[in-house]
């Protein structure tokens, strides 16, 4: 079975290993393993050994970090998302929902949505979340225009339907002196989360990265 090829192959990186082979390489592999057998502490384990050997490998950065926000530890993976290559669009969408989420830092969150459209002009979480990211702004019509968009790209996506209907009832509702653009450090949906936009939650199985 599956769980027995990976043994065999942790015994051969193993080998690898004590011959002193690309251990950095070696102990990445090892890290991939343990994730695929849910061994959280052993992947940890082995993907800082691999940064100790080569501190940018950037295959490992995020890998270490995706480990650490799966397990509760989002601040702890933001240095390690940080140094990764601006190219690596996995990356800066794990960083962006970090600064969504547990950091309430908008306008650092939209400079990540933003880089990743750059490259990929029809990346739909990255649009979604960048509307998002308008909605905790109070900036509903560029909330509104961005849904469109995505609606555009994604037309079968419901929950963005779901929430192009939430920005147009709240257009509806909202008066002038509540529309002034707050800080960046200011939430705006305090509701219940079927009545709020978030951002497209992370898939940990499709993030998962080996160059």
């Amino acid at each position: 079975g599956d769980s027995n090829l990976r043994r065999l192959a942790h015994e051969r990186l193993q080998v690898l290993l004590d011959k002193g082979q690309q251990p950095e390489r070696t102990y990445f592999n090892m890290g991939m393993l343990a994730m695929q057998d849910r061994d959280i502490s052993k992947a940890e384990h082995y993907f800082r050994k691999t940064l100790q050997l080569k501190a940018n490998f950037d295959a490992a950065l995020f890998n270490l970090a995706l480990v650490l926000y799966e397990t509760n530890r989002p601040l702890e993976a933001l240095p390690f998302l940080q140094k990764l290559n601006q190219k690596h669009l996995k990356g800066l969408v794990l960083l962006g929902n970090i600064y969504f989420n547990h950091m309430n830092n908008y306008t650092a969150a939209k400079q990540c949505y933003e880089s990743i459209l750059q490259q990929d002009p029809y990346h739909v979480p990255a649009m979604h979340n960048l509307c998002a990211v308008h909605y905790q702004l109070k900036e509903l019509e560029a909330a509104e225009l961005c849904l469109l968009r995505a609606t555009t790209i994604a037309p079968k996506e419901s929950y963005i339907q779901h929430h192009l209907e939430l920005v147009r009832e709240h257009r509806k509702k909202t008066t002038h002196k509540n529309t002034q653009k707050p800080s960046s450090t200011v939430a705006f949906c305090n509701k219940p989360d079927d009545d709020c936009i978030s951002v497209t939650p992370i898939n940990s199985s499709i993030l998962r990265y080996s160059p």
